[in-house]
């Protein structure tokens, strides 16, 4: 399972984004109204878009490696059977997906270039010939001079303590990173009760970059949607190419 994403990561997660943007859900919405079959949401955390998505009638399915995040959506999802605690290396179904989506620039989360090939060559695998898949992945981040920049926010809690996150963000120009240093800090008027430091990094794509990475894998490129919802990041369709195996 990954590290990243404890509790406290995730009850900010849930108190900051309890849904998905409207224009957001409404793409993934209406693309998925026109699928005949399973649809899976690798890396689902808390259920942010795949609770809504089952309400609309949509059949999905999902897996995430973190504990809590897993946890926070069996929670809101009242079952386990849609939900699997797994990486992408251990995510197994009996059944092929019509359909796959990554939302929200999640892929990016994939730094290191083995791992985000591994993650595709899951994806190929469990795909049905004529699948389609859609995969947010970031662009450039609006800070990339390579300065650091810091921000913070603060969310009331059920139990009426604060939550708050410190971010500390750098963007590697070379290696196209963005490393995010995140503190959570819960407090009540007088103590801190609970503390968390996560250290994150997004891959930042050239939309070329990805296109290449998505072939190597085994699939063709459909469409490419730029400068969709979050500044400079590009949602990719992509098709299984039965006659390409996987780069390893």
């Amino acid at each position: 399972m990954i590290d990243n994403y404890r509790k406290l990561c995730a009850r900010f997660y849930d108190i900051h984004h309890p849904i998905p943007p409207a224009d957001e859900f409404a793409f993934y919405r209406d693309i998925l109204r026109e699928v005949d079959g399973r649809v899976l949401e690798p890396m689902c955390g808390s259920g942010r878009f795949l609770i809504p998505l089952l309400k609309h009638g949509c059949d999905i399915y999902g897996f995430d490696g973190s504990v809590d995040m897993i946890e926070a959506c069996r929670n809101r999802l009242n079952e386990d059977e849609r939900i699997q605690l797994a990486t992408f290396e251990s995510f197994h179904s009996p059944n092929a997906f019509q359909a796959c989506i990554i939302p929200a620039g999640s892929f990016s989360l994939l730094a290191d270039a083995r791992a985000a090939k591994q993650a595709l060559a899951c994806i190929h695998r469990i795909m049905v010939p004529d699948g389609v898949c859609h995969i947010e992945v970031c662009g450039t981040p609006c800070n990339s001079t390579g300065a650091t920049d810091i921000n913070s926010r603060t969310v009331k809690t059920a139990a009426g303590t604060a939550l708050t996150l410190i971010e500390m963000a750098s963007y590697d120009q070379e290696q196209r990173v963005e490393t995010i240093h995140c503190h959570y800090i819960e407090c009540t008027e007088r103590l801190i009760v609970a503390s968390d430091l996560e250290i994150y990094q997004l891959r930042c794509y050239e939309r070329s970059e990805f296109a290449a990475l998505a072939e190597a894998s085994g699939f063709t490129v459909v469409n490419c949607v730029h400068n969709a919802f979050n500044g400079d990041n590009s949602i990719f369709t992509l098709m299984p190419n039965r006659t390409v195996n996987p780069a390893p």
